[in-house]
């Protein structure tokens, strides 16, 4: 592939497809992920957390952040259940049915309830082939 000019810009969309690849989403972490100590929502409602419930990480604009969780703050309990990584991706395993994940939330010594609306499930992203475009990342990947 020749670049002829360069572009103002190249989205995210159409770097991939270039490369001959496409984001999916899959309910399931990727192959090889080695098992989670800590839970990550980041592509399901925009947060994550160690394994004793610390918010490390909100995704600005995400459902998290517009119920102004943040970083250092404690999840104490996942829909009525305590806190661990497994209950909190059960809870989010269930959102399909349920539309919602209920938090008790330690707020620097306040406590309380935050109902996060969310009905997708786990999301996590992973690369795929573009049908019909040619595999240019494999082959740059191809030992040689």
């Amino acid at each position: 592939m020749r670049i002829e000019r360069p572009a103002q810009s190249l989205g995210q969309d159409e770097l991939l497809a270039r490369l001959g690849r496409r984001l999916v989403w899959t309910a399931e972490a990727s192959d090889g992920a080695p098992p989670a100590r800590f839970a990550d929502a980041r592509y399901s409602f925009g947060l994550t957390a160690d394994a004793k419930g610390e918010v490390t990480r909100i995704v600005p604009g995400s459902i998290a952040d517009s119920v102004r969780l943040g970083p250092g703050m404690r999840i104490l309990a996942v829909n009525d259940a305590l806190y661990s990584p497994a209950s909190l991706r059960a809870a989010i395993r269930r959102t399909p049915e349920t539309g919602f994940v209920s938090l008790l939330v330690d707020v620097y010594g306040v406590v309380r309830t935050v109902r996060l609306r969310y009905d997708g499930g786990e999301k996590h992203p992973r690369l795929a082939g573009a049908p019909g475009e040619p595999d240019v990342l494999g082959a740059i990947m191809r030992p040689r």
